[in-house]
C-alpha cells in the first residue's frame, strides 16, 4: 500500500493507506479493543518508520471491519517492508483517482458523526483523500488547556475545522506561537499539490470525530 497516514493516537498510532493492487483503502490494526498499533508495529525492515507516501508491504491476517471503520484488517506477524520512498509514477496517479469531491466528507459536512448512526447501517467509508481549499493551520488550546493543532479548510464550499494528528505537521504547527497560519507560513509552496487524509475515529462518548490524519504533499 501507499501509506497516507501514520497518525498519533492515544497509546500508539493509526496507520492507513491505499492498496497498490486497486483494492482501495487499508487500515492495519492491532489485536486490541481500539485497534491501536504500537509504534514498533509500524517499523520497516530498514529500521525506519512508515511515513506518508512510502510504498510498503504490510502483512495482514484477516479483515476486521467495524460498523464505523470498514477498512480495518488485523495486523499479521511479519515485519513491514519498504518498497519505494516516495511513491512515484502510476502509484501516484492512483492516489488522484481516490480523491473525494463534493461538500460532504465521510457522510456529512460536520466534524463528527453519532456512533449510533452505524448501528443499523454500517459505514461505507471512514477514510478520505481530499484536495482542500483555503487552508489555515491553527495552534490553539483545547478544552483541557493543552496545546492543540487544527486545520481549517473548505471542500467544495463547505467549511471544516478538524483536529490535526499527523505528528510531523502537528509539531510544525505547535512550534509556532498560538495563532492562525497559511500553508506558506509552514513552508508549503504554492507549486506543491496539497492533499489531506481524513479519518473517522473510534467512538468517544458516543461520537465518532473526523480528524486530519495525514498531510500529503506532491
Amino acid at each position: 500500500m501507499v501509506c497516507l497516514a501514520n497518525s498519533r493516537k492515544i497509546g500508539g498510532r493509526c496507520v492507513a493507506g491505499i492498496r497498490t493492487d486497486g483494492g482501495g483503502w487499508l487500515r492495519p490494526i492491532g489485536d486490541r479493543k481500539d485497534g491501536t498499533l504500537f509504534p514498533s508495529e509500524a517499523d520497516l525492515d530498514d529500521g525506519t518508520e512508515a511515513g506518508v507516501l512510502d510504498v510498503v508491504v504490510v502483512d495482514v491476517a484477516e479483515p476486521r471491519p467495524s460498523s464505523y471503520q470498514p477498512e480495518n484488517w488485523l495486523l499479521g506477524p511479519t515485519q513491514w517492508r519498504l518498497m519505494d520512498r516516495p511513491a512515484r509514477g502510476k502509484v501516484l496517479e492512483r492516489l488522484r483517482e481516490h480523491l473525494v469531491h463534493g461538500t460532504a466528507l465521510l457522510g456529512n459536512t460536520s466534524d463528527r458523526i453519532a456512533a449510533s448512526t452505524f448501528d443499523s447501517s454500517p459505514n461505507e467509508s471512514s477514510l478520505a483523500l481530499i484536495r482542500p481549499e483555503e487552508v489555515r493551520w491553527i495552534h490553539t488550546t483545547n478544552w483541557r488547556g493543552r496545546p492543540s493543532a487544527r486545520v481549517r479548510f473548505k471542500l467544495s464550499g463547505a467549511d471544516y475545522d478538524l483536529s490535526l494528528t499527523d505528528p510531523i505537521w502537528e509539531d510544525k504547527v505547535k512550534a509556532k506561537p498560538e495563532g492562525t497560519y497559511s500553508s506558506s507560513d509552514l513552508g508549503i509552496s504554492s507549486e506543491q499539490d496539497l492533499m489531506l487524509t481524513v479519518s473517522l475515529g473510534e467512538p468517544l462518548n458516543g461520537i465518532c470525530y473526523k480528524f486530519v490524519a495525514g498531510v500529503v504533499l506532491l
